[in-house]
């Protein structure tokens, strides 16, 4: 468990979600006297998958950051600022 910037947000990296861990999770906030109110057990929407993967693309390429398409938030191939 590793704290996950400022506002009292932690994250768990790596062991696959589980019950156990769940558990294991709840237990170690009670034990810090810390009120767990939201938990997300999943490697994040696919978007913020997309947009690491054409922020990343987009950033080794010349040209500097992608444009992105203002009513479907979709980067066209190719695009740029």
């Amino acid at each position: 468990v590793e704290e996950d910037g400022p506002g009292g947000a932690y994250v768990v990296d790596g062991p696959e979600p589980s019950p156990r861990l769940v558990s294991t999770l709840a237990e170690w906030c009670r034990g810090r006297d810390l009120l767990l109110t939201e938990m997300r057990a999943a490697g994040g929407t696919l978007e913020e998958r997309y947009l690491e993967i054409v922020g990343a693309a987009e950033g080794a390429r010349p040209g500097g950051p992608a444009r992105t398409d203002a009513a479907t938030g979709v980067v066209p191939p190719g695009s740029t600022a």
